[in-house]
């Protein structure tokens, strides 16, 4: 039977097939035809035809339309949790960051490394909660300060040999601190062993309005030589040193 001629019994008669205008059904048979039937008559024609798969101009429009919405949807986002992310805090953000004084005074290197606690709106100094009366104070948060020198330091009549040591404070209820030098490193802030101590330096103590949020220490020269200080809160705390 020749492809000019449709029976009855054919589904892809030509009453089937697409006319300008009109939308294509989604099969033009009983089934959708696979990939490999594409272009037989199923039923009697051997012969090859040609039925188009591309999409209408309307559905190639409508297609572009809704990528370009997706498109500009997600740049909005963008910007959006940019514009965000500039102004919040980084979460993972640690509440008493690492900081480090490096510098050279009076031809010693001089390097102390610590945690800088925040005020936070707590009273500080007042002999309650961590920092009671007579104890020793780590001298900054978490991980041990540590505090290195090129050169041997003289505080005073007392000598700090050159080398690395932890330091610590302790602070009386009448106001005196001490800057304690001690011996034993690497350790976890609040690790104190006594019978490491080095030495115990007298500080001097000052007070003034300024509040000093987070707690830093300096590091400054000062005449011959230089002084180590300690600023939170309302309180400075100053250890004055020559190198030697």
């Amino acid at each position: 039977m020749s492809c000019g001629s449709w029976p009855a019994c054919c589904s892809w008669s030509r009453r089937s097939w697409p006319r300008p205008g009109r939308r294509r059904s989604r099969a033009l048979c009983f089934g959708n035809p696979s990939v490999a039937d594409w272009g037989r008559c199923p039923c009697c024609c051997r012969s090859r035809f040609f039925i188009s798969n591309q999409p209408t101009m309307m559905t190639l429009s409508r297609t572009l339309r809704r990528g370009a919405y997706a498109v500009a949807a997600l740049s909005l986002m963008s910007v959006s949790a940019s514009a965000q992310g500039g102004m919040q805090m980084d979460p993972k953000a640690p509440a008493s960051p690492r900081d480090s004084v490096v510098t050279t005074v009076a031809g010693a290197n001089i390097n102390v490394n610590y945690g800088r606690p925040s005020k936070r709106g707590r009273v500080l100094f007042n002999g309650l909660g961590d920092m009671k009366w007579g104890m020793v104070w780590r001298t900054g948060a978490n991980e041990a300060t540590h505090f290195t020198t090129s050169k041997p330091l003289a505080f005073g009549a007392i000598t700090v040999p050159a080398g690395t040591y932890t330091l610590f404070t302790k602070i009386e209820e009448n106001g005196k601190w001490e800057l304690v030098v001690n011996k034993q490193t690497k350790q976890w802030g609040t690790a104190y062993d006594a019978k490491q101590d080095l030495v115990r330096i007298p500080m001097t103590v000052t007070s003034n309005n300024a509040v000093v949020e987070k707690m830093e220490i300096m590091v400054k020269p000062a005449g011959k030589g230089g002084e180590l200080i300690v600023a939170w809160d309302t309180y400075k705390a100053v250890a004055a040193f020559t190198a030697k």
